[in-house]
């Protein structure tokens, strides 16, 4: 899905409001989760951390990249 949290400006909150809405959404299609997705990367889940375990190494979007 893609991470429309900083394109809406309708909702006036900063918070993750965008992530509780693509919840159902995620459910409603009997997904687990929703993988939120920015310029065609994977950011984070609607209400999780991502984590890519390749080769062995565990990988995740550095902290200083997040936002």
């Amino acid at each position: 899905m893609p991470n429309l949290r900083w394109q809406r400006c309708d909702p006036k909150t900063i918070q993750l409001l965008g992530n509780v809405l693509a919840r159902p959404q995620a459910v409603k299609q009997d997904a687990v989760e929703a993988i939120l997705l920015r310029d065609g990367q994977m950011i984070e889940g609607a209400a999780s951390n991502l984590f890519i375990i390749r080769g062995g190494v565990i990988h995740t979007k550095a902290a200083s990249l997040a936002t």
